[in-house]
C-alpha cells in the first residue's frame, strides 16, 4: 500500500509453495552427466569426499560424568552445611 492509499497487486501465474504438504512436482528434473575421470600421465585421480574436521563441542563420557559427579558431591555438601547452620540456628534459639 502506498501512503496516498492505492494498492497495487501482482498475480503470479503457475506459482507453487510446499510448505508442510507435498503436490506433485511438474517441474522436470535436470539432466545430469557423471563422467568417469581419465588417467594424466599414468596416475588415476580419485575423487573422494573432504574429511570433516573434528567437532569441538563434542563431550567424551568421562567428562560427562566427572560433572555428575561434581554435581551430587557438590549439593551433599551444601545440604549437610545448610542442615548443620539450621541445626545451630535452633539450639541457640532454644536456650
Amino acid at each position: 500500500m502506498y501512503q496516498d492509499g492505492r494498492e497495487e497487486e501482482v498475480v503470479v501465474d503457475g506459482l507453487t509453495v510446499a510448505n508442510y504438504s507435498h503436490e506433485i512436482d511438474t517441474t522436470p528434473d535436470p539432466m545430469i552427466t557423471i563422467t568417469t575421470p581419465t588417467p594424466v600421465n599414468g596416475i588415476q585421480v580419485t575423487e573422494y569426499p573432504t574429511p570433516l574436521p573434528p567437532n569441538p563441542a563434542m563431550l567424551k563420557s568421562i567428562q560427562v560424568n566427572n560433572s555428575l559427579i561434581t554435581g551430587v558431591i557438590t549439593g551433599i555438601i551444601l545440604m549437610a552445611v545448610l542442615g548443620i547452620i539450621n541445626y545451630l540456628s535452633s539450639i541457640s534459639k532454644g536456650k
